[in-house]
């Protein structure tokens, strides 16, 4: 991390993390705003698939976040990514 030639001297470098950092649990409030006419193909859809073998439904949703859920979560996220980070960093002396 610290020689002539090490990844943080770069100003291109780029650590990257391998997997996702995922937190479970709803941010904010969610709001089904699939319209009446996509309601109407949706299960002419599933009619047809039924005789056919295959069928498509599309569903819309609003998410309004809340702030303090919205918070917690990021910095959840930001603290797992770091503790990875920190982790691998360890692991490569």
């Amino acid at each position: 991390m610290r020689g002539i030639t090490s990844t943080f001297n770069d100003p291109n470098a780029k650590v990257y993390i391998q997997a996702p950092v995922v937190i479970p649990g709803a941010y904010g409030n969610t709001e089904d705003s699939t319209s009446g006419l996509q309601k109407t193909a949706n299960v002419f859809s599933s009619v047809l698939g039924a005789v056919s073998g295959g069928s498509s439904s599309t569903k819309d949703i609003n998410i309004t976040a809340d702030p303090n859920r919205y918070k917690a979560k990021a910095s959840a996220a930001l603290t797992e990514a770091n503790k990875r980070l920190v982790g691998a960093l360890a692991a490569a002396k």
